[in-house]
């Protein structure tokens, strides 16, 4: 089955197309268990790429542990990393959305030599 959003192959891995209010919204629905709080989880998007990590350190007498989390997604083309929103709505999962639109990508032109790409810290909600 094509889907109709350029960059959206299928529905799969937690991603998905729902409709609000007549808008299109794409979504991804991580499950990053109850052990990350909302501190501890960082969502960025870089070029195409949705990138979410987490790192718990828990100290306990003489022991340290640390549990890391990392996905990787690539956006839909039709989706502005700018409007990307984050929330874990209380049940371990971390759900990311955005408007479907008619998103062109801006016209961003490294300086030559230069190994910056535009980076979008997305801000968590609880």
């Amino acid at each position: 089955m094509t889907s109709p959003v350029p960059g959206l192959a299928s529905a799969s891995a937690g991603r998905s197309l729902t409709e609000r209010d007549g808008t299109q919204i794409f979504r991804i629905s991580v499950d990053v268990g109850p052990e990350f709080s909302v501190e501890e989880l960082t969502v960025k998007s870089v070029d195409r790429r949705l990138l979410i990590n987490a790192r718990h350190d828990e100290a306990t007498a003489g022991r340290t542990s640390r549990r890391e989390f990392s996905r990787e997604f690539e956006l839909p083309e039709a989706v502005d990393p700018e409007t990307l929103t984050a929330s874990m709505p209380g049940d371990g999962r971390l759900v990311i959305e955005a408007p479907i639109a008619s998103y062109t990508q801006g016209a961003y032109t490294p300086a030559v030599g230069s190994n910056k790409r535009p980076e979008i810290t997305v801000m968590i909600t609880p």
